[in-house]
């Protein structure tokens, strides 16, 4: 009788004890466990555009890979964002080639992977993330 009492208590503390850290992750979700915790990343790879010199302003992080024609319509913002980006963030896994004009056309440069770029040269009006 002694086991089955000992049991039965052990295995309703288990319940009592998984119940309640369930209920704390759905009512904090900073409570639930992610395995990705320091990866920053939303997509495969991303670039960060800033409007301000020294990644200062609005910022707006896009993930790629993806080829943008124009940046009057990138994903994740409403901002309007051609000829606005005056400094660039490039993700360790990207390639990034940007355009002075839309539609690929113009002078262009190219960055790779880690690269951080506190004042472009030109503000880009298209784009192709590539992730390495």
């Amino acid at each position: 009788m002694k086991k089955i009492f000992v049991s039965t208590l052990v295995a309703g503390l288990f319940f009592i004890a998984c119940d309640n850290k369930n209920s704390q992750a759905a009512n904090n979700p900073s409570a639930t466990t992610n395995s990705n915790a320091n990866n920053n990343r939303t997509g495969d790879c991303y670039v960060w555009l800033y409007d301000g010199d020294n990644f200062t302003d609005d910022n707006v992080q896009i993930s790629g890979p993806g080829e943008f024609a124009n940046l009057k319509t990138v994903p994740n913002t409403d901002k309007d964002w051609d000829d606005e980006a005056d400094a660039m963030k490039v993700d360790p896994a990207t390639t990034v080639t940007i355009w002075e004009d839309q539609n690929f056309q113009g002078r262009s440069a190219t960055f790779n992977a880690g690269q951080e770029l506190p004042d472009l040269e030109f503000e880009p009006r298209s784009m192709k993330i590539k992730c390495d």
